[in-house]
């Protein structure tokens, strides 16, 4: 899985944790953990794993009010009675993050190198759902960077994702004939 989101998208940044990485046997880098939660379409589900959106909901029977855009054509949930928030084990690494700082590309956050990890999904019968992630860096962090995202814990802030590699916390097993 690789959760990614090209485009600036709102996010709620709930934690900032400072910290020391141990890199080698005795050099101590600085890290940084960052929580983030979103509310966004369903359509998400397909970056954890294809066919997860399927799995979870269904087409709705409700229709669309007028002028107003449907988040999802499959917004009603297949299981309401399954416990809720559900944890997803896998993770991104080499995640590039930036936050868009409010006054320009320059002024923006970069972190590369980043892992994504501890998910939480939160599905809503609407076709929406709320998303908890958080995301671990290490790599030529600033004293700068991490001062000015500590200035914006439990602010809405936008974001973006990218990034190809990936490493799952388990594999599927495989059906044997």
């Amino acid at each position: 899985m690789t959760l990614q989101f090209k485009e600036p998208t709102k996010a709620k940044l709930i934690d900032v944790n400072p910290r020391s990485e141990k890199h080698g046997s005795r050099e101590l880098a600085p890290a940084i953990d960052l929580r983030f939660q979103m509310d966004v379409g369903n359509s998400v589900l397909e970056q954890f794993a294809p066919g997860l959106r399927d799995a979870m909901y269904r087409l709705s029977n409700q229709h669309a009010l007028p002028g107003v855009d449907a988040v999802s054509d499959a917004s009603e949930l297949r299981f309401p009675e399954l416990s809720q928030p559900l944890h997803w084990a896998g993770e991104s690494i080499n995640i590039d993050l930036t936050v868009d700082y409010g006054i320009g590309g320059e002024s923006d956050i970069h972190l590369t190198g980043c892992k994504l990890h501890k998910h939480v999904l939160h599905l809503k019968p609407n076709g929406s759902c709320t998303i908890a992630f958080t995301c671990s860096c290490s790599h030529n962090l600033t004293e700068q960077d991490v001062g000015r995202l500590g200035t914006r814990v439990q602010h809405d802030v936008y974001i973006s994702l990218v990034g190809s590699s990936t490493v799952e916390a388990e594999q599927p097993l495989e059906a044997t004939a």
